[in-house]
């Protein structure tokens, strides 16, 4: 189908502006971002969150004669331009034009670059739905196993959990008058010349679509075959969203990986919340890694298997640091009357370690999230567990991802997280 003429932005933000909001961006992607010849893109930034390991040399790759709404905003560390594209402000570290190196004036602002949706929780059910060819379905909220459309599926407003849908050639999936909330556990595939969207020409917002799953085999989690239709917002945080040739998205999406085939339409509309439902925990987490602004350090490699078993240490707050530390300055003085006055372990328990009570939250919170408690500690401040990475990643409301060490071959877990949310309990300091 034919992209709707461009016109001229009256609203959007500033050029150059160091500090983008996730709700401006129309494809936000993770690791890497990679747009197909003559593909158009207008009104939203584009933008990739990372900086990835120097084996991917490329982050963002914008085919020839792409057309990028010359109002917004690029963001990528490293980004690849073919012959006769044109768009708008592009800040980052390093530029190929049509294979030449260049300078930019603006570098890639890696530390004020917003934060990635989190994966969505997802509690699928155990009934499959089938609609066939020629038939039209109605759908209640509620949660679902596997799904198969070959006619048109109508979703009633509310909430769905399914364990992955797919969509054949022709097909349609059309949110009916109001608001849905579509999760899916593992895929989302659609054929050739699905449709997929709000009925009565509703935005985007009326169609929230959350993706859990991971890529198998080198195949998106999300797929979208040719001259497909998709009005909506998508997003795959661990996975990679796919767009065949010809197709038309309407909305925003935020993947892990975004590749978009040739004459494809991107349009913005609405745009993602800087906290979606489900995002946020009961208190900040502290001290998980973020961005680094220098690509050789800790580059992102990608997101850990879910079936990963993670191993996690959970730290309680001292009670009275005040106190504690008056008295490590007193005990270790030879002027002071309580000069290697050491305490007991019990003693120092009770006095500044966690209440029995509080620590014992803890454990019934990690036991409730589905993970297993392998050392507990007598000072009450410590607490080591196990989960899988999916486990972890919804019992801490975080995604995990890989990155590298300082040797360039080893890996370490790190957390991605909101700056507005997360921890596991009211009682716990920080995780780590």
């Amino acid at each position: 189908m034919p992209c709707p003429k461009a016109v001229p932005c009256t609203a959007h933000p500033p050029i150059g502006s160091t500090s983008p909001p996730l709700s401006g961006f129309v494809l936000y992607a993770e690791r890497s971002l990679r747009l197909g010849v003559r593909t158009h893109v207008k009104g939203g930034d584009l933008g990739v969150h990372a900086i990835a390991e120097r084996r991917q040399a490329v982050q963002m790759i914008i085919g020839h004669s792409g057309d990028i709404d010359p109002c917004r905003n690029i963001y990528a560390a490293r980004v690849q331009l073919g012959r006769h594209v044109s768009l708008g402000t592009i800040q980052c570290n390093e530029l190929q034009d049509d294979e030449v190196s260049l300078r930019v004036p603006l570098t890639f602002p890696a530390a004020t670059m917003p934060p990635p949706l989190l994966a969505p929780p997802v509690s699928p059910g155990t009934t499959n739905v089938a609609v066939a060819q020629g038939e039209v379905q109605a759908l209640l909220p509620g949660t679902y196993a596997a799904a198969t459309v070959s006619g048109t599926l109508l979703l009633n407003p509310g909430a769905y959990s399914f364990a992955s849908l797919a969509l054949t050639d022709g097909a349609r999936m059309v949110a009916i008058a109001g608001a849905v909330d579509l999760r899916i556990a593992g895929n989302l595939v659609a054929g050739r010349r699905v449709r997929i969207y709000p009925a009565f020409h509703r935005p985007a917002k009326n169609f929230a679509i959350g993706v859990a799953g991971q890529d198998q085999s080198a195949l998106p989690v999300i797929s979208i075959g040719e001259h497909g239709f998709v009005r909506a917002l998508l997003a795959t945080p661990s996975g990679t969203l796919a767009i065949s040739d010809y197709s038309h998205l309407t909305g925003a999406a935020a993947p892990f990986d975004i590749v978009v085939g040739a004459h494809c339409c991107i349009d913005f509309q609405d745009g993602f919340p800087a906290e979606a439902p489900g995002q946020r925990g009961s208190q900040q987490l502290q001290g998980y890694y973020g961005p680094h602004p220098d690509p050789d350090v800790a580059a992102l490699v990608g997101p850990v298997p879910s079936d990963t078993i993670v191993p996690l240490s959970i730290g309680l707050p001292v009670r009275d640091p005040t106190g504690l530390a008056t008295f490590v300055d007193a005990v270790s003085d030879p002027n002071s009357p309580l000069f290697r006055k050491h305490l007991t372990q019990a003693q120092f328990t009770a006095t500044y370690g966690a209440t029995a009570a509080n620590y014992q939250a803890v454990q019934d919170w990690a036991t409730a999230a589905g993970l297993s408690i392998y050392a507990t500690f007598p000072n009450n401040l410590l607490l080591c567990v196990s989960g899988t990475a999916a486990q972890i990643s919804q019992a801490l409301h975080v995604n995990l991802n890989y990155r590298l060490q300082d040797d360039g071959v080893g890996q370490f877990v790190a957390v991605v997280a909101s700056r507005r949310s997360i921890s596991p309990c009211r009682c716990c300091a920080s995780t780590g």
